[in-house]
Parts: C-alpha cells; structure tokens; sequence
C-alpha cells in the first residue's frame, strides 16, 4: 500500500505540473498579447503568484475535503484517486495538444466521479453522495461559471468605456496596459487558490483514505509547498500552443480588454472560493470574460467559430474524463482482487 501512495502523490504532482503547464495561458495570453508584460516577465510573475495562491488557500482546501464523496478506504481509494489523476492527464495533454483552453478542475473531478462510480459498480463503495456530488460539482458550475463571468465583464467593461470615452486609442492601451498588469498577478493568484488547493486536497485525500487523520486545517504543509512548487515549475514552462489560440484566435484583445478580462474573472474566482468554497473553472471564466468584454467593446470582435469549439470541449471534458477514469479503474480491478485475496 506505502508503494501504492507514493505511486499517487507522484502522479498528483506530476498532474500539478501539467495543471501549471496547460492553464498558464489563463493569465499569460492576454497580457503577453497587448504588451503590457514581456512573455519572460509574465510567466515569472504568473508561476510566482500562482505558488502564493496555493499556500494561501488553505481554507478552501479544507472545505473540498469536506464536500467530497465517500472514498473507499486502503488500496480501492488509492486506486480511484490514481484513476482519476491519471484519465484527467490524459485528457489535458490531448486538449494542449489541440490548442484547445479545456477545464483542468473540470477535469479532475469528473474523473474522480468515473472512478468512483466503477468502483462502486463492483462494490467497493456507496453511490448515495455522487449524483449531488455530479450535479453541485460539475454539471452546475459547467453551466453557471461561463454565463456569469461573461455578465461579470460585461459589467466591468462597460463603465470603464464610459471612463475612457474622452481619452484616445494610446492613452487608453497605456493605461489598460498598467491595469492588466495588476490584474495578471491577481487572476494567478486566483489560480492558485482555486487548482492548487484541488490538488493539494487530492493528496490529502490519498492520506487519508489509508488511514492517516485529518489534520488540523484539513491541510499538511509538505503538502501545499509540493504542489505549489510543482505548478509554479509548470507555469514556467507555459504552455504557449493554448495561449495562441486565446490571445489571437479566440477574440482580438486590447489592453483594456485584457484588463476588463482579467478583474472580473478573478472577482468571480475569489468569491467563489472564500463565500461559496466550491471549486471552479479558471479557464471557463477566463476565456469567458474575454468574450463578454470584447463583444461590448468598439474595437472588440469574437471568433464565434473557436469559441463554440472550445465550449465543446468544455462539454466534453467532464464526458471523457469520467469514462476514461471508470474504464481505467475497471482495467486495474482484477489486481485489487487479488491484493484483498478474492480471487480463490
């Protein structure tokens, strides 16, 4: 069982790595795009306060394992968490392979619904708590975070115009560029409240289910510095084929835009995660403010073409991950029968 953890909390980090390399478009494409941060300084300032996020959001941390469903304990819990680590994984080396800004917390919590709906199929555990564990954790977020951060930029975008309406296209950019630097650094931030402290919680989880309590704080230390340190290593390598397609193919960006963009989705991140502590989207809300604030801008315009093609990943996503987790924990049952000695 000790291999078996070790096997986990190395796949948790490594998919904290892959977290931080896929989402750095999140933060980095806008601002990278209308110069307001160099990509250097960007990916340094993002991985910086990304790894602070993940330190601070404690609270939140505590209140995922809370909400969580029942795990099965010893080696099935184990093998449900690997499962669902490892189809989550996949699926986002498939989405950055296909320049596509796909949900990682979409992700992992639907994987952890497949391999937890596997396990239970083949006894190893209760179904009660995973329909409003599906419907509260992924499916109404999946549908009420792209809408309200759109609405949020909307409304964010729309007074400012009105401030810069006497000011010209330069003096505008110059002082959107100054914002959005702020901004970048918040939204990080954000980030790392929001994905560090999921996979902080993950690891926390795989020590609990083998028989380790609950610690003070629902947190360990050792814990949050790994996973900081592995997304913030992640977010330095950037994944720039995603940050493509969000800063020039999805909408034609300016620094107010970007500026716009970035306030209200880590707004919607923040309140999300200290009022409501429920774990959300960071790219949905991200590629959705960027939408909502350049639909009302003058200079603003959308590719409805990729927009609609990301949100079927976002469709997808919860679809794939929970499949593949269920499929892979089916895969490897055979050899947790013949751990608990039930192959006679």
């Amino acid at each position: 069982m000790t291999i078996l953890l070790i096997v986990v909390i190395v796949a948790v980090c490594g998919y904290s790595w892959l977290n931080g390399f896929h989402d750095a478009s999140n933060s980095v494409a806008a601002s990278v795009r209308t110069r307001a941060l160099s990509p250097r300084v960007a990916v340094v300032l993002v991985a910086s306060f990304t790894a602070v996020g993940t330190m601070l959001g404690a609270l939140l941390g505590t209140r995922l394992i809370v909400r969580a469903p029942e795990f099965p304990m010893y080696e099935d819990g184990l093998a449900v968490l690997l499962c669902a680590v490892l189809a989550a994984a996949l699926w986002s080396l498939w989405t950055w392979w296909q320049k596509m800004p796909a949900s990682s917390t979409q992700a992992i919590l639907a994987g952890v619904l497949g391999s937890l709906t596997a396990a239970n199929l083949l006894g190893h555990g209760s179904t009660e708590d995973l329909i409003p564990y599906a419907f509260y954790g992924i499916l109404l977020p999946l549908i009420l975070t792209p809408i309200v951060s759109a609405l949020l930029a909307i409304g964010a975008t729309v007074p400012v115009s009105w401030l810069m309406r006497h000011r010209t296209d330069n003096e505008a950019s110059a002082s959107g560029r100054i914002i959005q630097s702020i901004t970048t650094a918040l939204l990080a931030l954000a980030h790392g409240l929001q994905d560090g402290q999921r996979n902080a919680a993950t690891i926390v989880v795989a020590l609990m289910v083998v028989g380790q309590p609950l610690v003070r704080g629902g947190s360990i230390l050792w814990v949050q510095i790994l996973v900081a340190a592995c997304m913030a290593c992640g977010v330095l390598f950037g994944g720039w084929r995603i940050t493509h397609t969000m800063s020039t193919n999805l909408a034609r960006l300016t620094p107010m835009i970007g500026a716009t963009s970035h306030a209200s989705s880590a707004l919607l991140l923040y309140v999300v995660a200290f009022v409501l502590h429920m774990p959300i989207s960071t790219t949905q809300s991200v590629v959705s403010a960027i939408v909502g604030a350049s639909t009302v801008k003058r200079r603003g315009f959308v590719n409805w073409k990729t927009f609609n093609h990301i949100v079927a990943y976002w469709i997808a996503t919860p679809v794939a991950c929970s499949v593949g987790a269920g499929i892979l924990f089916l895969a490897i049952s055979p050899m947790l029968n013949l751990i608990h000695g039930r192959i006679h």
